[in-house]
């Protein structure tokens, strides 16, 4: 069974997630101590013949505490929430040095990556949802409140990466957000009545690349 770092042996420890990559030659555990920061645990898929199914091969020493995990589709990156809000991206190739997406402010929640390992989404414990785009490091639009009383409890990405679906326990019920970039323009523009300005689809947070005009009614 995992065991946490020799160093941190006197402490209290709480395996808060575990999970197997896609591809099932990676397995995940997070610990968090009761006092400050934990660690993630990685294993790898041992040899046939190995005593062992896995074998420890990477150990992250984090200053805040780890929560839930998400793998990409193709099992080579990890994404780990923590309480301080930052999300660690792990980069179970190369074991380079994990990156950060700078804090959401507030403690994060359940994750999910879309199939095309392009965006994460990120659903608070303050009942927001941040959407990251993974190449760049930076939020795609702004976060989404679910509700001042809502309690989420999960996400997850459409096997097309068109619905972010997120789970409500006040709500009793899941909440679909339409992530069509074309629905997007074609709502701004029923509201406007009009094309929109440059200054309206950087509001609207419109990509650049996207259509000029509306339809015409």
């Amino acid at each position: 069974s995992p065991t946490p770092a020799k160093e941190d042996e006197s402490k209290p420890w709480l395996a808060v997630a575990v999970g197997f990559s896609p591809d099932g030659k990676s397995f995940v555990v997070t610990r968090s101590s009761e006092s400050a920061g934990g660690s993630i645990e990685i294993y790898r898929r041992g040899n046939p013949g190995d005593p062992m199914p896995f074998v420890k091969s990477q150990s992250i020493a984090t200053d805040a505490r780890p929560y839930f995990i998400a793998f990409s589709a193709d099992g080579k990156l990890l994404a780990v929430s923590q309480n301080s809000g930052e999300i660690m991206l792990v980069d179970l190739e190369t074991k380079a040095p994990p990156g950060k997406l700078p804090s959401a402010a507030g403690e994060g929640g359940r994750l999910a990556i879309s199939s095309d390992n392009s965006r994460l989404a990120v659903i608070g414990l303050d009942g927001s949802v941040i959407l990251w785009d993974i190449a760049s490091r930076t939020p795609f639009g702004r976060p989404i409140k679910l509700g001042d009383a809502s309690l989420p409890t999960g996400v997850a990405f459409s096997p097309e990466n068109w619905r972010l679906v997120a789970a409500d326990a006040n709500l009793k019920n899941m909440v679909a957000l339409d992530l069509d970039v074309g629905s997007w323009i074609e709502q701004a523009c029923q509201v406007a009545g009009r094309s929109l300005s440059e200054e309206e689809r950087r509001n609207y947070q419109l990509p650049a690349n996207g259509p000029r005009t509306c339809a015409s009614p």
